[in-house]
């Protein structure tokens, strides 16, 4: 499982801050996750420059995924980046970093935003123009770096469950930051791995991610502090970074265990939510604000 702490010298470097000083913080069944001694960034070793897209086609793809659980999360994101931003979305320009299956997309043109996205998958790319038809023509089948987007012209840019699979996520918040306006915001989420080894313990006892410390999917990890130093190494200043729900969040927890009663497990996200244990764990998701 966890074969503890090793030296790896000189063969692998942190994708933020290029440093070589890195460790194995944890290594199952060759899922291993390195760390930084320099900066403390938490990553995990892959040939793709940008995304890779492992278990697009058989498992978020799929027909059964509960569309209307997904469509309340994307209401709610909504609703947190009007709030948080002191923003209204009518009639900005927003593009949105990492499509997936269109439903943030879909309740970005909702709210009136002059809305275009970017999705590096071809099989999210397929699925989300297929389910949310207001998407076509809007959304391009690339990565960004290939988008041919004009600089200095976006208000806002979204990224949401997109950076923790991204291999070298410092480059893409360089190429981000020159696509805003002068006055423009960068919204994203993440999840947070703070403590990562007693979330894989509590994960593992849970059954979820099939006994691994995360998501198979996740290259790159974050915690508050490595997420505000890239913010920062790309020319960014976090106005805000929050904490976001996760384990009170019923929609959220209803994908990750589908097959828990859901009168029982609304019933503990709403102890959960009473007694903040987002907060005491640290298992919420990272929302931050970047300028």
């Amino acid at each position: 499982m966890n074969k503890g702490i090793e030296f790896i010298p000189g063969e692998i470097s942190c994708p933020v801050c290029s440093g070589g000083k890195i460790n194995i913080y944890y290594n199952y069944k060759e899922f291993i996750i390195y760390k930084c001694l320099e900066c403390r960034m938490l990553f995990r070793a892959h040939g793709s420059d940008e995304f890779y897209d492992w278990h697009s086609d058989k498992v978020y793809c799929a027909e059964n995924l509960d569309l209307s659980g997904r469509k309340a999360m994307a209401d709610g994101t909504v609703k947190r980046i009007q709030k948080d931003l002191k923003i209204e979305l009518a009639g900005l320009k927003v593009l949105e970093i990492g499509v997936g299956m269109g439903v943030l997309g879909e309740a970005l043109i909702m709210a009136g935003a002059n809305y275009e996205g970017i999705e590096p998958s071809r099989h999210f790319f397929k699925k989300s123009l297929d389910t949310f038809p207001a998407l076509k023509g809007r959304v391009k089948n690339c990565f960004l770096c290939d988008a041919s987007l004009k600089e200095n012209d976006f208000d806002l840019i979204v990224m949401v469950d997109t950076l923790e699979h991204v291999a070298k996520p410092l480059e893409l918040l360089k190429q981000s930051k020159r696509l805003l306006k002068p006055s423009g915001i960068l919204y994203l989420e993440a999840p947070s791995e703070y403590l990562l080894k007693t979330k894989a313990f509590i994960r593992r006892k849970l059954g979820l991610y099939a006994g691994y410390p995360t998501h198979v999917d996740h290259v790159s990890l974050f915690t508050k502090q490595t997420l505000k130093e890239i913010a920062i190494r790309a020319g960014f200043w976090p106005i805000a970074i929050k904490e976001i729900m996760v384990l009170g969040d019923y929609h959220r927890m209803h994908m990750l265990m589908p097959s828990l009663n859901s009168f029982f497990l609304r019933s503990i996200c709403m102890f959960f939510r009473i007694v903040k244990i987002d907060n005491i764990l640290k298992t919420g998701n990272l929302s931050v604000a970047l300028k």
